[in-house]
């Protein structure tokens, strides 16, 4: 199984300002996959990468993604 990052839209309640936010990891064999479970259970998320790494630096994680 693969780790698929996932983002969203939402307004930020400080300026009003629509952001876009990091999801949850979906966990799923492909990337159609794993937009099809977005699909059916979280129509909010966007899929955005199959996740390659994470490097976490000074306490600030980086996501190196391949986004197909």
């Amino acid at each position: 199984m693969n780790l698929y990052l996932t983002e969203f839209l939402a307004k930020d309640l400080f300026d009003g300002e629509l952001k876009t936010y990091a999801g949850p990891r979906i966990e799923a064999p492909s990337f159609r996959m794993a937009e099809e479970y977005c699909s059916n259970f979280h129509p909010y998320l966007r899929v955005i990468g199959k996740l390659e790494a994470e490097i976490v630096d000074d306490g600030v994680i980086h996501y190196n993604f391949n986004d197909n």
